[in-house]
């Protein structure tokens, strides 16, 4: 409370919950009971023991429930008076990428943003992929034609490293990802990359539903 008076937030109303039992129940339970727009997760530090669960941890709560999760690494950084203002949108050209689009244009409303879709591939075969991201950037003008959307085709064996060389040439502020099983949320969010992509990525990470 002290800190948000401190930087003038003050009239944001804040309570807590101390509970005892296995993490992802416990937040699944708070969730039924408070029923949030959000579900907002810290991530610990590279290095950090908690960190090492952490992946598991919003995977889990994820599998749960249909509510949208905001996790924010330890040393991301974003100023008072700064805005969100560069989504990167990473696609695997699934046809649930149009509801997920949709959705994140519902969470993100209050906001004027930009949104940077990427889709990484190892072997891209850029005439296809050119196709489908085109499909899909047509789709999305329709829907939200005053919405800023650029489309990104990326080539690279390690697709952490290309997707943080993207963040940092383009000023992301928020990593999104739809919780699509078995497909892209299967490839980087097991928990050997969920580390990676909160300790090298250093920016929040909204994983949804569609």
């Amino acid at each position: 409370r002290a800190y948000a008076r401190e930087r003038s937030i003050g009239n944001v109303k804040m309570g807590y919950s101390l509970r005892e039992g296995i993490t992802e129940d416990e937040i699944a339970m708070a969730a039924k009971e408070y029923k949030p727009g959000i579900i907002v997760l810290g991530a610990k530090g590279k290095g950090d023991k908690q960190n090492d669960i952490f992946g598991d941890v919003v995977h889990r709560v994820m599998d749960k429930l249909q509510i949208p999760v905001l996790a924010i690494p330890e040393h991301a950084v974003l100023g008072a008076d700064a805005e969100v203002k560069n989504i990167l949108y990473v696609t695997d050209f699934d046809e649930s990428d149009y509801v997920a689009l949709r959705r994140l244009m519902t969470i993100l409303v209050a906001f004027n943003v930009q949104i940077h879709c990427v889709h990484v591939s190892k072997d891209l075969q850029r005439g296809w992929s050119k196709v489908k991201m085109d499909e899909l950037k047509a789709y999305f003008g329709k829907i939200h034609p005053g919405t800023k959307i650029y489309c990104h085709l990326l080539e690279g064996e390690n697709t952490i490293e290309a997707l943080d060389a993207f963040v940092r040439t383009h000023k992301i502020d928020l990593f999104s990802l739809i919780n699509r099983k078995r497909s892209l949320l299967f490839r980087l969010f097991n928990p050997a990359l969920s580390k990676k992509l909160l300790s090298h990525l250093h920016i929040p990470l909204l994983v949804f539903r569609a």
